[in-house]
């Protein structure tokens, strides 16, 4: 779940005269920026944004958002449309996606999955969330890798449950902690340990994998 709603698009909208408008467009706001509140009102989800925008019956509204990790601030006129008011910003408050667990710790329960950040389909930017859960997937098919393409995993997490909790995103992969083992299908009996970096020396070396 991302941290408040991610822009994602812009579009012009028609409104209340059939004319094409965008409400957005003097904002300064950006695609992948991150939408924090609306008139002083944290909104978490696209659905909270709506409900703000709306009751302002169609009042300028002054938004707080984030891009680089600093706080800005506009305002944008809403236009009506359908019945509705509408900023002209097309927003994403979740990310999914079927990866790997690359480890699990046992005595601090932390895990760490993918080896890399997820990132937003649409602005190709690493997400900030603010939470998010880790569940088991079905997986349907492989793709093998080859050279100059990688590979990728076909899945679905429909009706998957819950092994833990993400608490933070970045460039290396999602980290968090496990909450539920009995789905982790994890072989403690053959634990490994992890040496830390100022232990690594360059030489010989085996691959273990299962």
């Amino acid at each position: 779940y991302t941290k408040g709603v991610l822009v994602v698009g812009m579009s012009q909208i028609d409104d209340e005269n059939n004319e094409k408008v965008k409400p957005y467009e003097e904002s300064g706001i950006k695609q992948g920026d991150m939408i924090l509140s609306i008139n002083n009102k944290e909104v978490t989800s696209t659905n909270e944004l709506i409900e703000a925008v709306n009751s302002g019956n169609g009042e300028e509204v002054n938004i707080k958002y984030e891009r680089d990790n600093q706080t800005r601030e506009t305002s944008i006129k809403p236009a009506k449309s359908n019945e509705d008011y509408k900023l002209g910003l097309w927003v994403r408050d979740v990310a999914a996606g079927v990866g790997t667990l690359t480890f699990y710790e046992p005595s601090t329960n932390t895990f760490m999955a993918l080896g890399h950040g997820i990132s937003d389909i649409d602005t190709e930017q690493i997400v900030e969330i603010s939470a998010g859960e880790l569940i088991t997937a079905k997986i349907l098919s492989i793709s093998k890798g080859e050279k100059g393409k990688p590979g990728e995993i076909h899945g679905t997490i429909t009706n998957g449950k819950e092994i833990g909790k993400i608490y933070k995103n970045t460039n290396f992969g999602v980290y968090g902690t496990v909450t539920n083992k009995s789905y982790l299908s994890a072989d403690l009996k053959n634990e490994l340990e992890v040496a830390s970096r100022d232990e690594i020396k360059t030489g010989e070396a085996e691959i273990i994998c299962q």
